[in-house]
């Protein structure tokens, strides 16, 4: 099983958006993610647009719910958190 996400990520314009240090590291922004399993592909080759809901947003909750459908190889489809 090798699950397909997209994951768009808006950073803030005019500043720093970026942190790294010995313990961690920062990103600041916004990010959304979209389970493309059982999508039809695309004909358009050049461009195409995906809609998110804020139900679709990164969250620490999201990202440890996906790591643990991914270790035990679920399917992905919307985590609610």
């Amino acid at each position: 099983m090798v699950p397909k996400i997209l994951v768009v990520l808006f950073l803030p314009v005019g500043m720093n958006w970026f942190e790294f240090n010995a313990e961690k590291i920062g990103i600041y922004g916004k990010a959304y993610w979209k389970s493309l399993k059982g999508e039809a592909e695309s004909e358009n080759k050049s461009s195409v647009t995906v809609y998110f809901s804020q139900a679709e947003r990164i969250t620490e909750g999201t990202i440890q719910q996906l790591m643990i459908a991914a270790a035990n190889r679920e399917e992905f489809a919307y985590v609610p958190c």
